[in-house]
C-alpha cells in the first residue's frame, strides 16, 4: 500500500456516467490494493477546485490536454499535478441515426444540402456549457454555417440532450446527434459518425487518467501500486457499463 499507512481515499468523481463507471472500477482497484474509498461526485471545475484545496485525493477520470486541460492549468502553479493511468482514447464527434442514409448524408457539410435541410431537425441538442462536445457544436454551427441554414443548437442537460434523441430515433426522425466516445447511446442505437472536412474536432482529443496532487502520490502509493494504478484500460467497458447504468 503506502509507506505512511494511509488507508482511506476521498475519490472526486465527475459526474457523469461515464466517469460514474470509470470511478467504480477506480474504486475496485484501489479497494484491492487495501484502501477504503469515499467517492463524492461534482462538475469538472469543482473537482478540480476541491483536489487543489486538498478536499479529494485523487480526481477521476480526467479528460486531457483539452476538456480539462483549462482547470488543470489554473491550478499548476499552486500543486504539482501527477497523473495516473491513460485508461481511454475519449473524442466528440457529430453523428445521425443509421437509418439516415449515407447516400445523403456523410459528411458535415451535407447538412447544408437543401433535400437534407428539408427532412433533418433544425435543434441540434447539447448539454451542459463546460463540455467538450458543446465546444466542439458551437464552433461546428459557426465553421460551418449551420446557423444561416436554419440549424438551432441548444445546450441543456445530459437528461434533456439524451432524451430529445431517443424521442426522434423512436419515430425516424432524421436528427443530428452530438456525441463522443465512450458514451452510452452507442451501444443503444447505431449511430453513424459524419466525417469532418474541415477538421474541427481534431483540436478535442483526450486521454482519461487520474488525477492527483503529485505529493499526495508519493506518500500514499509505493511505486508498486501506483505503476497498477497507472496500467489500466477501459474503453469499451466504460461505453457499455454507462449504457446500463442510464
Amino acid at each position: 500500500m503506502s509507506s505512511n499507512s494511509v488507508t482511506q481515499i476521498t475519490l472526486g468523481v465527475i459526474d457523469l456516467s461515464f466517469h460514474r463507471v470509470t470511478a467504480s472500477l477506480v474504486r475496485h482497484v484501489l479497494t484491492d490494493m487495501g484502501f477504503t474509498v469515499e467517492r463524492i461526485y461534482s462538475s469538472p471545475k469543482d473537482c478540480v477546485s476541491r483536489l487543489n484545496k486538498g478536499y479529494i485525493d485523487l480526481l477521476c477520470s480526467v479528460w486531457l490536454p483539452s476538456s480539462h486541460g483549462g482547470y488543470q492549468s489554473a491550478i499548476a502553479e499552486q500543486v504539482s499535478i501527477t497523473e495516473l493511468g491513460l485508461h481511454y482514447a475519449p473524442y466528440c464527434f457529430w453523428g445521425v441515426p443509421d437509418y439516415v442514409p449515407k447516400s445523403a448524408v456523410k459528411e458535415i457539410s451535407d447538412l447544408l444540402k437543401p433535400d437534407v435541410i428539408a427532412k433533418m431537425n433544425s435543434t441540434i441538442p447539447g448539454i451542459h456549457p463546460e463540455a467538450d462536445i458543446t465546444r466542439l457544436s458551437i464552433k461546428m454551427m459557426k465553421e460551418y454555417g449551420l446557423r444561416d441554414a436554419g440549424y438551432h443548437f441548444f445546450p441543456g442537460t445530459e437528461e434533456d440532450c439524451f432524451s430529445v434523441v431517443e424521442r426522434a430515433i423512436s419515430n425516424k426522425t432524421w436528427i443530428v446527434v452530438p456525441l463522443w466516445q465512450p458514451q452510452f447511446l452507442h451501444h443503444k442505437y447505431p449511430i453513424r459518425e459524419l466525417t469532418e472536412p474541415k477538421a474541427t474536432s481534431t483540436a478535442l482529443l483526450n486521454h482519461s487518467s487520474i488525477m492527483s496532487s503529485s505529493s499526495w502520490a508519493s506518500a500514499c502509493f509505493t511505486p508498486s501500486s501506483k505503476s497498477d494504478a497507472s496500467s489500466i484500460s477501459w474503453r469499451e467497458i466504460t461505453g457499455k457499463s454507462s449504457f446500463c447504468i442510464e
